[in-house]
């Protein structure tokens, strides 16, 4: 009985750890994936900032009142290519490449999202914001598939206590993407 609950419980344990190890193994193979698309965009990016290439950029400039905080300054910009739906053939823009600055009080924020273009998905977000004792709080956020057959984050960096977690950097690239096509993709 002892030997079979031994057996049972080393069997139990070693799958165990080869299952993290290949979810280990799957997540640094996605990571260097997403960092070879951000070093691919942000050559895009010079290109497009150079002016070697057609310009395919948006930036937008927002300047409101943060109750009790005061005024802030928030620039996004936006660079996307041209995309066309196979369906309906029907072209539309879409973002591979966005960041955003914006202040809160004293407080400066910047945050970037890199989008695969082909999955329509947030692969990869940065994040770095000043806190109180004047240091700079930062996260990195990586998207892929979890092993389990669904996409979902696959890795993070969190240095200090930043405010942003996953859940938010998502919801934020999405109010992104929707502002864009809401201001470039129009259909009549």
């Amino acid at each position: 009985m002892k030997k079979t609950l031994i057996l049972s419980l080393s069997l139990t344990l070693l799958c165990t750890f080869a299952a993290q190890a290949q979810k280990t193994a799957s997540s640094k193979a996605r990571v260097a994936q997403i960092r070879k698309m951000y070093a691919d965009a942000k050559e895009l990016m010079k290109h497009n900032d150079n002016g070697d290439a057609p310009r395919s950029d948006m930036e937008v400039t927002a300047c409101y009142i943060i109750p009790a905080a005061g005024s802030t300054t928030e620039t996004i910009h936006y660079y996307y290519e041209l995309q066309n739906d196979g369906e309906d053939g029907v072209a539309f823009y879409q973002p591979y490449f966005v960041t955003r600055k914006f202040n809160i009080a004293e407080r400066n924020f910047y945050q970037e999202f890199l989008f695969d273009t082909e999955r329509r998905e947030l692969v990869f977000c940065y994040g770095s914001e000043e806190n109180i004792d004047g240091g700079t709080d930062e996260v990195r956020f990586y998207w892929g598939d979890t092993g389990r057959g669904e996409t979902g984050l696959v890795h993070k960096i969190i240095k200090g206590k930043p405010a942003a977690d996953d859940s938010l950097m998502l919801k934020k690239a999405s109010d992104l993407r929707d502002a864009l096509n809401s201001l470039i993709n129009q259909n009549y």
